[in-house]
């Protein structure tokens, strides 16, 4: 999103696969790739708490600043 509001953008991706959007019943599971280079992580905050209420399954969840060290972290 080119510097619109995190919680906008995030409750726009959301509105899509819910009842009465687009792509409602279309997928079992969505993930959203959320690329965050703010410093207080306020995208990928705005996407997990528009997100809170949903089912959720496995997650990972990563930035580019912490992306090489969960795969260290892997082995």
């Amino acid at each position: 999103m080119f510097r619109d509001d995190p919680a906008h953008a995030a409750a726009a991706f959301r509105s899509h696969p819910e009842p009465g959007g687009r792509f409602a019943g279309a997928f079992a599971h969505v993930v959203f790739g959320v690329l965050d280079r703010t410093r207080d992580s306020a995208v990928r905050t705005a996407f997990e708490r528009t997100s809170a209420d949903l089912p959720s399954g496995p997650t990972a969840i990563s930035s580019s600043r912490t992306a090489p060290a969960a795969a260290d972290a892997r082995g």
